[in-house]
Formats: structure tokens, sequence, C-alpha cells
């Protein structure tokens, strides 16, 4: 292991009281920042693991960034001292900083980091040392300078005081960039030793100079695609012109000094002119831009384009929230919503309810009980048997769900009224905890009672606050409907799971003891639901509800039966409405009920991570299946942490962003297999475990039985489309999980159709689409009917890398509808239109018919081959869009079927004991059957 560089002791003195022992005790405590920091990336350099490299580099430049600006600070102060001291004194003063060899180290950081350099811990620890030890040499220089009795000595105190108020001035305009602020205080001494003066001076500028740095990065990228472009190399300036852009689009749209923003504005808008203009010209010669959707900037654009939702904006909740926060407004004057008030639904309109707000003396919380929480007018029992399990939960486990969710609340969770009716509520939503502002104006009737969820025997405020603030959520009270695993997430964050009771997979007794484990220990909400018919069973028909979600309250084992306390939310009038509080035993329920909705304690596992992705609508406008299929790799971080024994389940939940109660919901589906290898994208029939399409907001799978160094690759899928739709990947698990994007793709992609060619956006794949007609659809290759599938000949140049002995990397998508089986085959045939196949002749097979995707991937020679894309069934109609990655120029282009432009004539006949002669070998050949044709000139004939 390397050695440490020693940290500087601390100079006598109190900078509290004397700006000369400042001087010293601040210089010590920055050079210590570096030195800490230098001590640290030499430490993990040889154990960093690969996923945090990226970071780890990003870590090293904010160092380098900081040095740089201390450097300039040491300039300005060196120059105040050589003006104060005698000429020997000043003569001891220091040389700045030698930073030549940094430049070096910083590059190839840079260089790792953008995955355009290999990482190697010798790389990284050498040129560091190379200008570590001359600037270790140069602070040991620099510290006896700053003696408070040498300063007093020679400078005076006002002299001094006006060197800080100039350096204050300067630092205000001078800013080191935010992203070092954490290396700043993680290697400072601030938490540790009461001496430490304020924040050093380049911790109080850790605002801006990122922005300003990032701007001159990107402007420095566009001047050299500049210079690409005229030395006509346009595949490379086309490159680096959506590389800037990139950057001056975030800046564009985060900075927030108006200055960074506008020059931002225009130098993308430059940058994406020019790299349309060679994308037009160069049209199918370029090699493909990719995106990291993985980086924070991709990362905030999918939350923050998911965060408008009906109309209304929804921040993210702000982490540094306190439980008072709400209650210092200082206006001191009634709030109203400037949102606007949710619509009431017809039922409330019926009751002639308006908004009122709740007397002075109805209290926002008392010791309710969950058959206290009833529903009302809306139609939003999901939610109120949501609220119900919360309240029965607490009241068991002293917990405070939903409760905590309303803003200002006491150091105990629990909200409080506020004087300017004013709320902020906690929800979970598009893929993060935001923010909903609500007034507490409620829906009232003209005799005062509030006609919302509130409490029975004393109204209580909290849930119909609650229940606003969700119905301004939903687009308003006129609420459609849900089930509870829904809402419960959005208030809890609690695992969602839907178990269909009459589902294939579903095991009666093994799933009774995964929820009474669960309910019991106070890991699971439960809640149930029915169909849209109930039993018609006399006992039940009367007391059931059709599609109504139900509260479970209680479970019951004593080894021989099994009951279940259901809660119906609804409002009772008298005791024979709506069943109350029922105990139907487990056989039971699975015959009455149609779901139960789980939600688990996202803390029972001990890691979790959260990703975010973006499906985007098909380029044309023709066609309405097409799926979104985004491929993720999981593997442990460790691959022994679970060695001798089996892993337990991870937990993968695949939530679709709503941004609209207008907005048709599209099927969504999450794929999962796992393998040791670190493929492309699997083949149809490597997928085991294929995700059925659901239009449900979440899907959880739970994959167990694999080994710890296995990989599990993810596959999450829309069919459908739809809008520009965010999603989130939440992965739970008993060990720290490493996430990577399948996003490596090969340089030349080709997109074909039957249809007009449209690029997505400059960052963003080009599709397209085809069709499986009557007469096209010629089913699998034991058809005689396969020689009419669309075909298609490829042709393949000569690739420059990425192959083996002369092959080039070939990958081949074909997406359709969840209905639609599809399959591919790459022949040898000279780009011709083959009537069979034989095995020897496929090149590459995406194996099983798989619905509505199907890919596979290899090395093959240059040359021209057939793609013949098929459905299972002769005639089975549907769209596709078929992709083709190369490493190498590649051109596509559709065979005519057979026969086309061609006139054809059909004649009739039959075989009869006269005419039916057998083969050549038979002698009488010759009396089988002749026809004569006659052509007027010369043609082809088939």
């Amino acid at each position: 292991m390397e050695a440490r560089y020693p940290l500087f002791p601390t100079p006598p003195g109190d900078w509290r009281t004397d700006v000369f022992a400042l001087q010293s005790i601040r210089m010590a405590a920055i050079y210590n920042i570096m030195i800490r920091t230098i001590n640290s990336i030499i430490h993990h350099a040889y154990t960093i693991n690969k996923t945090d490299i990226p970071g780890f580099m990003s870590y090293c430049c904010n160092l380098a960034i900081f040095i740089q600006y201390h450097a300039m600070i040491e300039d300005f102060m060196f120059l105040f001292l050589e003006m104060g001291f005698t000429k020997k004194q000043g003569a001891l003063v220091p040389e700045a900083m030698n930073l030549k060899d940094m430049g070096t180290w910083v590059n190839f950081c840079t260089d790792v980091r953008k995955n355009s350099a290999k990482y190697n811990p010798g790389d990284l620890v050498g040129p560091l040392k190379q200008f570590a030890d001359p600037m270790l040499t140069h602070m040991k220089r620099t510290m006896p300078l700053l003696d408070a009795a040498l300063l007093k000595q020679y400078i005076q105190p006002d002299m001094l005081k006006s060197f800080e108020t100039q350096l204050e001035a300067k630092n205000e305009n001078d800013c080191l960039p935010f992203s070092a602020a954490p290396l700043l205080m993680v290697n400072s001494d601030c938490t540790h030793n009461s001496w430490f003066p304020p924040v050093p001076s380049p911790v109080v500028m850790a605002l801006r100079l990122s922005e300003t740095k990032l701007l001159d990065d990107a402007q420095a990228t566009l001047a050299r695609a500049m210079q690409a472009e005229h030395a006509g190399q346009l595949d490379a300036a086309y490159h680096l012109y959506i590389e800037c852009a990139k950057d001056f689009v975030h800046l564009a749209t985060n900075s927030t000094r108006p200055q960074i923003r506008n020059a931002a504005r225009t130098a993308g808008s430059r940058a994406l002119g020019r790299a349309d203009l060679i994308k037009n010209a160069k049209q199918g010669e370029l090699r493909r831009v990719q995106r990291d959707p993985l980086s924070e900037e991709e990362q905030l654009h999918i939350l923050k384009r998911s965060s408008r939702v009906n109309g209304i904006n929804l921040p993210a909740w702000p982490s540094s929230i306190g439980q008072s926060f709400g209650s210092d407004d200082q206006s001191r004057s009634i709030f109203i919503d400037t949102d606007g008030a949710p619509q009431l639904s017809p039922a409330h309109s019926a009751a002639l309810a308006g908004w009122k707000r709740p007397l002075a003396e109805l209290p926002m919380v008392d010791l309710e009980t969950p058959d206290e929480i009833v529903q009302d007018v809306v139609s939003d029992c999901s939610v109120i048997a949501a609220l119900g399990v919360c309240a029965e939960h607490r009241q068991r486990f002293g917990t405070c769900l939903a409760l905590c969710s309303i803003y200002p609340q006491t150091e105990q969770n629990i909200p409080f009224r506020n004087s300017q009716g004013k709320y902020y509520v906690r929800m979970m939503f598009n893929g993060t905890w935001r923010m909903i502002v609500i007034d507490e104006l409620l829906p009232t009737a003209p005799d005062g009672r509030l006609i919302c969820a509130t409490t029975v025997k004393q109204a209580q405020l909290w849930p119909a606050l609650l229940e606003k603030a969700y119905m301004k959520l939903m687009g308003g009270y006129d609420f459609p409907g849900s089930n509870s695993s829904i809402d419960l997430h959005a208030i809890t964050s609690w695992i969602p799971e839907h178990m269909y009771l009459n589902g294939n997979d579903f095991q009666r007794e093994k799933s009774w003891k995964r929820i009474y484990d669960g309910f019991i220990n106070g890991k699971a909400l439960l809640t149930l639901g029915t169909g849209e018919t109930v039993t018609s069973e006399d006992r039940w028909k009367d007391i059931l509800i059709a599609a109504h979600n139900y509260a479970i309250v209680g479970l019951e084992d004593d080894g021989t039966t099994q009951n279940l306390k259901v809660l119906n939310p609804w409002r009772r009038t008298d005791a024979s409405q709506g069943g109350g509080l029922l105990t139907i035993s487990w056989g039971l329920v699975c015959n009455l009920f149609e779901s139960v909705y789980l939600n688990w304690d996202p803390n029972m596992f001990s890691h979790s991570r959260v990703i975010h992705g973006m499906w985007r609508p098909p380029t044309d406008e023709s066609g309405e299946h097409s799926a979104s299929n985004h491929h993720y790799r999981l593997r442990y971080s460790n691959p022994n942490v679970f060695s001798g024994s089996q892993p337990p389940e991870i937990w993968v939940l695949l939530t679709r962003h709503v941004l609209s109660k207008e907005t048709k919901a599209d099927f969504i589906a999450l794929h999962h297999f796992s393998h040791t290898e670190a493929g492309g994208l699997p083949r149809a029939d490597q997928v085991p475990n294929k995700g059925t399409y659901y239009n449900s907001p979440h899907i959880l799978i739970r994959i167990k039985d694999t080994p710890s160094d296995e990989i599990i690759s993810l596959i999450a899928a829309r069919d459908g489309s739809g809008p520009e739709t965010g999603y989130t990947l939440s992965i739970y698990s008993h060990a720290k999980i490493e996430i990577e994007a399948i996003t490596k793709v090969l340089g030349y992609i080709k997109t074909v159709s039957l249809i007009e060619l449209v690029f997505a956006n400059f960052l963003d794949l080009v599709q397209a689409k085809g069709n499986f007609t009557s007469k096209s659809a010629g089913g699998n290759a034991s058809l005689p009917t396969f020689m009419n599938n669309p075909q298609y000949r490829v042709r393949i140049g000569n690739g420059t890398e990425g192959g083996s002995r002369g092959r080039v990397p070939v990958k081949l998508t074909v997406e359709g509808a969840r209905t639609l089986p599809l399959n591919m085959k790459l022949v040898w045939s000279g780009g011709k239109r083959v009537s069979d196949v034989v095995a020897g002749d496929v090149i590459l097979d995406s194996g099983a018919y798989n619905f509505g995707l199907t890919c596979t991937e290899g090395e093959v020679q240059s040359g021209d081959y057939t793609l013949v894309l098929s459905s299972f069934r002769a005639g089975q109609q549907g769209e596709y869009a078929l992709r083709v990655e190369c490493d190498a120029s590649v051109e596509i282009s559709l065979l005519p079927p057979e026969g086309a432009g061609m006139f054809h004539k059909t004649v009739k006949g039959a075989w009869d004991a006269a005419s039916a002669m057998g083969g050549p070998s038979s002698g009488k050949y010759e009396h089988n059957p002749t026809f004569e044709i006659a052509v007027s000139s010369p043609t082809q004939v088939r």
C-alpha cells in the first residue's frame, strides 16, 4: 500500500478573535483537506469497485478543480505578503504552485470517466504523486510565512482586514463547483474540531463555477466539432456537436444564472443546427450517438418530465424539510390554493356540496381505530381502505403511516392544525417523493356535514386532507377508482404486490403463510378487492359490493382455522348497510374475492437501488403496437456475499409514470433471466421468465434461486405507441447490487419499413414499422407458405473493430404487438429470396417464436445475406419494427415478393389413371400432363 502524506498540525491561536492567527489556521485547514483527499484517492485506487469508477474519477477531478482554485487564491495572498514584507522576508515567499504535471493526471481521470481510457490504479496513483510531492514541499515552505507572530511584525491589522475584505469580494465572483462540496466537507475538520474556522473560502464558493466550467468545457468541445467539420471529418464532428449539445441543454434547463442559461441556449441551438445539417448530408452513414440512461442529467430529466401531473406541478420533496415545515408562514393570512380546488364529483354536485373550512374545534388527529375511517360519496374505496390499514398498523405497532405524510407535524410525526390553513403532503409518485400543497377547504353539505373521508365518532381532519391531496394528484374527486396497493404505495412508498386469487400460479396455503407472517410481523399491509360481479350466494350477495376494496384489519390462525377480519370503508347509516366488520375464512375469501393487495415494508431489505427510464413513442404516426424494451443487468457487488448458501430473493418493482388521467394506460411487462455471460440482448428462447403484460402502473417480480455469481438481466417492456412515458425500476435486495443499462450499440444502424423513416430525435434510435399482411404472413418454416414472408437483402461491409477472424458483430431486433409471435432468420443466400431454409444455411436465428420481441446477435462475414421475418401461423397479421445494428456499413433493401411485377396465368387439371405416370425412371414419364408456354418475346418464367 502506498505511503500516506502527513497532515499539518493545528497552528496556535484563536481564529475567532485574532485575524493574524486566522491566516495560518485557515491555510492549515485547506492544506489538510487536499492531503486527506489525496490520501483517500491513494487508499481507494486499488480496491474501488468497477461500477464506482466513474464517480471516483469525478471525485479526482473535483480535487483538481479545488487545487487550481486555491492556487489562484494563493497568488493573490502572496502578492499581498510581498507588498507588506521587507525585501528579505519577501524573498522567502514561495513561487506559485507548480501544477504542470496535474494536467496529465486530470486528462487520464476525464478519459476514464468518459470510457475512452481503461482504469488502472498505477496510472492513477503514479501521476498523482508526481505533482503531489512538490505540492507538499510548497505547502511546507508556505506555512511558516503565515505564523501569527511574523505577520504581526510586518503587517498592520487594518491592512490585513482590508485584505480579508478584498478576498471575500473575490470569493463572491469566483466560485468553486458545487460538486466539490462533499469532497471539501468530508475531508475537513469542521465536524470534529472546535478550532475549525468558518467554512474555508473554497467551500463558501461551492455554487457557481461548476456551471461556468461546464459551459467552458462545452464551448471547447463545440470548437473542436467545428474544427473537425472544417477538416471534412463529418462523423467525428457530428458526435462532438451532439456531445456538447447535451451539456448546453443541461445548463439551459438547470442553471440558476440567467447569463449561463442564455449562453447555453444560444450555443446549444448552434450545435444542434450543425449536427442536423451533417445528419441530413450523411444520412445513414453516421455512427449512432449513445446516451447514458443512468447519468445524473438523464435521471433528473426524467423526474422533471414526470413532475407535471393532471396539469399540476409536483416538485420533488426537499430532503432538508423538518417536522415543523409549513408552520412558520410569516404572512399570517389564510391560505387559498393557487392551483384551484380539485374538481368535485357528480355525487358532490347532487348533494349541493360546496367548499368550506372545517370548524376550528375539529381536531387534526385523535386516537382513531380502523373502523372509524369511512368513505362518503366519492368512489375512492381503495383510498379509504388504505387509510384504514395504516391506522390499524399504528394501533398495533405505534407507527405513523399516512399521518406522517402531512406537514406541519410534531416531533412524533403527528400533524397538527395550521392557523393559515396551509398543508404540505408528501406522496411517492412518478419515481420520487413529491410535494402536494393544499388548503383546508373541504367538500361540505349545506348543513355543515363533511362530504369526504372522515371518521364517524368525531370528525378528524387528517383523512380528509390526505384524500384531498390524493384527489388533487388524481385530477379531481370524480375518481374512477383504483386498487389499494397503488394508493398505499403513493401514501407510504411500501412495495405494492397484486395477488390474483384466481391466477394459475396461485397457491392457497403457501400464499396464506406469506400474508399471515407479513401481517403479524408488521411487514405487510393487506387489502381485498372484489371483481366486477359478486357471488350469487344468498348469504353474501347483499353484503359484498362489486368492484370494491376492503381493508384487512386482522388475521387469525389457530392451526385449524384461518380467518380474516375484513372492514368495509363505506359510511353506514344503519347496521345493515355494507356489512361493516366481517369475519371470513381464508378459503371463502379465495372464492368470494378476486384479489389480495399487499404492500411490503421496503425496510425488510438492507439494500435498494432506484433508477428511472423513459419509453419513447415510435417516430412514425401510423402504428399502434410497438413495444419499447429497455435492457438492464443486475449483479451482486460481491459475488461471494452468499457463499455456500442460496441467495435470498431479489425484488424488482417496475412503475409506469402517470401524467394525466385522460391518457390511455399502456400495457407493461417485466421480463427477467439469469446467465453467466455478459452478452448482449438474449435470444427469445433464452428468456424463461417472460413477464405478463398488465395495464397496471406497478409490476412486481420476485427473483429467487439465482446463484450470487450469475448476472440477472431485466427487460422493462411497454406495448403500445403512447406518448413519451417515464418509468422507475426499484430493486430491493439483502446485499449491495450493481446495475448496468445495456446501451452499447453497434456503430451502424439501419431500420426498414414499408412506411417512411423518420428520426425520433438526435439522441434516439430510428424507429420504423412494417406489416405482416394477408399475403405476406407466411407463417413458420414448416409451412409451404413460408416463402411469402417479408424478406430483406442485408449487405454487410468490412468491419473495422469488434469482430474476430474478419467477422463483423451484427445485432438484429424485431418488435411487434404483445400478441404477435415473431422469429427471424439470417440466411446465407447471396441476398436472394429463399423458398425454404436449410439448417446449414442459417447464419443467425432468433430461436423459438416469442411474443412482442425477438432478437439475435453474432459475428458474420461481410457479404450479402437474406433476412426472413415470420409470424408463427400463416395469415397471422400485425405490424413490426425491424432494426439492424452492425459494426460495419450495412445496406438493407426489401426483396420483392415472388412474382412481383409479373403476369400470371392459372391452369387447373387433375391426374387420373391414364395421366399419372410417375417419374423419369417409370418409363412412361412423357405421358404425364404436358403444357406448352408461348411468349411473344424473351422473358423470365417462374
